[in-house]
């Protein structure tokens, strides 16, 4: 039985929705994106990237992303300095957002003092020294 691939479909469909197809700008990302821009020290998170892209989507899809990472990491030192400084950087690349990311990174940064204590403030507050 042989087959024809390049057969036409029929314009009639069995979907009961109308298909539509959604162009997202999202940004391209080169190697520099994953340095600390003040340090050039290689970072070990995603969030400056996720950050960028949440940009694309509005000010729910940021609030959401520092939620989840908050969230999933609210134990790591590094990774928390991380966070903290991936929200400065916003603060100082996107106007739009800027008083948002600022709401962000006090709150992240409030947490952080409150909730490491010890050593693991003394090695937050060195990481974030940058700033």
């Amino acid at each position: 039985m042989k087959v024809n691939i390049n057969r036409k479909r029929n314009n009639q469909s069995n979907v009961p929705f109308e298909v539509k197809e959604y162009r997202i700008p999202v940004p391209v990302f080169e190697e520099h994106w994953y340095e600390n821009p003040i340090t050039g020290k290689k970072l070990i998170s995603s969030f400056r990237v996720d950050f960028k892209i949440a940009d694309a989507f509005g000010a729910e899809a940021i609030i959401d992303t520092y939620k989840r990472a908050k969230s999933e990491w609210h134990f790591s030192v590094e990774y928390m300095a991380e966070l903290v400084l991936s929200l400065y950087w916003a603060i100082t690349t996107n106007i739009k957002f800027a008083s948002l990311y600022y709401d962000l990174w006090q709150d992240c940064h409030n947490f952080c003092c409150s909730h490491f204590t010890g050593d693991d403030l003394t090695q937050y507050n060195k990481l974030i020294e940058s700033i």
